[in-house]
C-alpha cells in the first residue's frame, strides 16, 4: 500500500475514534435536541457527515452515489441507533475501499 493511502485510512479511523469519543456519552435525548430552534442536532449533523462520506466513498468504489446528503436537515425525526451503526459501517467500508484503491 503507498503511503498516501496509508495516511489515509489512518486519518479516517482517527477522525471517526474522535467524533465517536465526542458522542459516546451522549444520550438518545442529547442526540435530539436542537441547542435553539434554528440550530441542528447532533443525530441530524452526525447523519449528514455520515451520508457525504457514503456518497465520497462510493465515488471511489466506482459506484453511482444517493442524490442528495440534505435529507437530515429536513427530517423531523431521527433513529440514533442507525445513524451510530452506518456512521461505524462506514469506517470499514472506508478501510475496504481504501485497500482496494492500491495500484
Amino acid at each position: 500500500m503507498t503511503s498516501e493511502l496509508r495516511d489515509l485510512g489512518q486519518l479516517w479511523s482517527a477522525v471517526h475514534e474522535s467524533v465517536e469519543k465526542m458522542v459516546e456519552d451522549l444520550s438518545d435525548a442529547e442526540w435530539l435536541r436542537k441547542p435553539r430552534a434554528d440550530f441542528n442536532n447532533v443525530a441530524s449533523v452526525l447523519e449528514h457527515v455520515t451520508m457525504v462520506e457514503r456518497r465520497f466513498l462510493t465515488v471511489l468504489d466506482g459506484k453511482t452515489p444517493e442524490p442528495s446528503t440534505r435529507n437530515p436537515f429536513q427530517a423531523d425525526h431521527w433513529d440514533v441507533v442507525a445513524i451510530r451503526k452506518a456512521y461505524a459501517d462506514n469506517l470499514l467500508y472506508a478501510q475496504d475501499v481504501i485497500a482496494r484503491l492500491d495500484p
